[in-house]
């Protein structure tokens, strides 16, 4: 019996972890400003002001540079 239950909880969590995150989408309506390359502030309409308005993103991963010299494409 105790073997089944450690079979069980390591399946468990084998698959728990094989889940990609999903974040769902949404449109954005403005950009307000970019800092930089990866780092810009946006509205999103379909959100209420308290969440939607001027909100911060910033890009992870990809193929850019900091230095416009170094940029690959």
């Amino acid at each position: 019996m105790k073997k089944l239950l450690l079979v069980f909880i390591l399946c468990l969590g084998f698959f728990s972890v094989q889940a990609a995150p999903e974040y769902g989408t949404a449109i954005v309506s403005k950009v307000i400003s970019v800092y930089d390359g990866d780092t810009f502030r946006v509205d999103i309409d379909s959100l209420p002001p308290i969440v939607g308005k001027n909100i911060p993103i910033r890009l992870n991963g990809g193929r850019y540079s900091r230095d416009p010299r170094k940029v690959s494409i």
